[in-house]
């Protein structure tokens, strides 16, 4: 691997960890545990197997997307259970 390789790899890894801390600070903890801990395996992989950075760019951007979904829905369910609702929410799911 190249020096150049080698200094691109770092980048997105550094844009990972950059990214992923900014992040963190507005998701509850279990979010940040499960999505971007996992996330950030991988993206080390990716730079390890030599994929292009679009892709770890791609990675990084879906993870953060996913990990804001995930808060919403995870905050939906705290605020049902507060309110008393979430009987019929999980009448839904089956």
């Amino acid at each position: 691997m190249s020096e150049t390789e080698k200094a691109r790899d770092k980048r997105g890894i550094a844009a990972a960890i950059r990214t992923f801390g900014l992040v963190s600070a507005l998701l509850p903890k279990r979010v940040v545990h499960t999505e971007l801990d996992d996330a950030l395996k991988d993206i080390k992989a990716r730079a390890a197997n030599r994929r292009p950075a679009i892709e770890i760019g791609l990675k990084i951007g879906a993870t953060v997307v996913w990990a804001f979904v995930h808060t919403g829905l995870y905050l939906l369910r705290r605020i049902a259970k507060a309110v008393g609702i979430a009987d019929v929410i999980k009448a839904f799911k089956g």
